[in-house]
């Protein structure tokens, strides 16, 4: 393993002699809440726990919809924020009446968005795919035997990139407890902080770091937490907030 980064950049407490050993020694840390894992700030840490189960898959499904470009818990906080002053700004019977200027203006002030006039649309055309394919709900979405289909689904949802798409579809199953059989067989939430730390562990070479080789980078992870038994799932969340926890704190060689 080429390291692309001086060895006295690693915490003392990570194993990285194979991406196995990194998945290992983050979860285990993550599970035991300790730094940087003290506070939780994933997308599953905000979704209000009094909701019901449809209105959990709502929430999760407009958030994840705008969540790129911005700093997240600015996001999730603005969201629940958002709901406790309208309750039903995320439901079809106020996303199909409400002007798209008024709902930017509403977005923008309480989700800080740097492009709420997207945002809004948004929202509005997934209001309305909900309504039209899925009777309005979100649950709808999951109910097949394949992990792969709900992939699909959520792919037509506007804002839907494939991370976004990801995130979507691990928050959901993590806050829901779903469960597909082909689970670790797909992808996971790729972003520049977990595409930075893959290269500087010299997981992919320079040349995939540049070009933005997601998908392999994806492998590496999945095919990692597939050969020690964890979830990508699980891992994914820990994942996220080291890689931007410990890419502040190094520079590429």
């Amino acid at each position: 393993m080429n390291l692309n980064i001086s060895p006295n950049s690693i915490p003392e407490w990570l194993d990285i002699s194979s991406p196995e050993s990194v998945v290992l020694s983050v979860t285990k840390r993550f599970r035991a809440h300790k730094f940087p894992f003290v506070e939780r700030i994933n997308v599953e840490d905000w979704v209000p726990g009094h909701l019901g189960r449809e209105e959990k898959a709502r929430f999760i499904l407009f958030s994840t919809s705008v969540d790129y470009g911005m700093k997240s818990p600015i996001l999730y906080r603005g969201m629940l924020n958002l709901l406790m002053d309208n309750p039903n700004a995320l439901e079809y019977s106020y996303l199909s009446k409400i002007q798209q200027s008024d709902l930017a203006k509403l977005l923008k002030n309480y989700l800080h968005l740097r492009w709420p006039n997207d945002a809004s649309r948004y929202f509005i055309e997934n209001a309305h795919i909900l309504k039209n394919k899925y009777n309005d709900n979100p649950l709808a979405i999951y109910r097949t035997s394949k992990g792969q289909e709900v992939i699909d689904r959520l792919k037509k949802f506007y804002g839907f990139g494939k991370k976004t798409t990801f995130l979507c579809f691990r928050a959901t199953l993590n806050v829901l407890r779903l469960q597909y059989p082909d689970v670790n067989e797909l992808s996971m939430p790729i972003d520049r902080h977990k595409l930075k730390f893959t290269y500087l562990l010299g997981y992919i070479n320079k040349q995939d770091f540049l070009n933005k080789k997601i998908d392999k980078v994806s492998n590496v992870w999945i095919n990692a937490c597939n050969n020690v038994g964890i979830s990508w799932l699980e891992f994914d969340r820990a994942f996220w907030i080291f890689s931007r926890w410990f890419n502040a704190g190094v520079k590429l060689n």
